[in-house]
């Protein structure tokens, strides 16, 4: 299985964090999972689809603005800061 990548980009002069989720763990693996993103820069998501059968899925990535001395890319999650979302439609044929 090859993995698929994509690049996430943050248009904003602010840090922000990221969080991937899947509506099919069973058959998808996202790394990573949880990050951050300077600045006006990018980051990579590693997108592989396991064995399984065909189905329409999605991902939806989450970003939220963080402070520039945050280290814990999960806790802004988990506190509730989520300020927008995008969601990718995923199809196996």
């Amino acid at each position: 299985m090859l993995p698929a990548e994509c690049q996430v980009r943050n248009k904003s002069q602010g840090l922000r964090n990221q969080s991937v989720k899947s509506s099919n763990n069973d058959h998808y693996r996202v790394r990573p999972v949880y990050g951050f993103v300077e600045g006006k820069g990018t980051t990579k998501l590693e997108i592989v689809r396991l064995t399984g059968p065909a189905k329409e899925d999605k991902l939806v990535i989450q970003w939220a603005e963080v402070p520039p001395d945050e280290t814990d890319a999960q806790a802004p999650f988990k506190a509730g800061a989520q300020a927008g979302e995008v969601i990718l439609p995923l199809k196996a044929e």
